[in-house]
């Protein structure tokens, strides 16, 4: 059976699609669909502690970027769980209470 390379690209599409719509069931079971990307700093601040945060700013490794006005300070969420990772803190692991 000869097929074409249409025929194949079609079956092969289909199939990442049934794989894509699968991947997208299984995380919206774990919840890690709608995870955020950008977190307030004040929220960082809740969940690692301030004192956390802020070293790892100062040492210039987590970035803090600005909403459009300036006022408000953003931190995306994959660098924070990378620098908190590295320093062996959790998410959501607050050691200043």
């Amino acid at each position: 059976m000869d097929i074409s390379n249409a025929e194949l690209q079609y079956l092969l599409d289909q199939q990442m699609e049934k794989y894509i719509a699968q991947m997208r069931k299984a995380l919206q079971e774990l919840g890690l669909d709608k995870k955020r990307k950008w977190i307030s700093q004040a929220e960082a601040y809740r969940l690692f502690g301030k004192t956390n945060v802020k070293r790892w700013i100062e040492r210039g490794q987590l970035p803090v970027y600005s909403d459009g006005d300036g006022n408000r300070k953003r931190l995306y969420v994959a660098d924070l769980e990378r620098v908190a990772s590295k320093n062996n803190r959790k998410y959501g692991k607050n050691d200043d209470k």
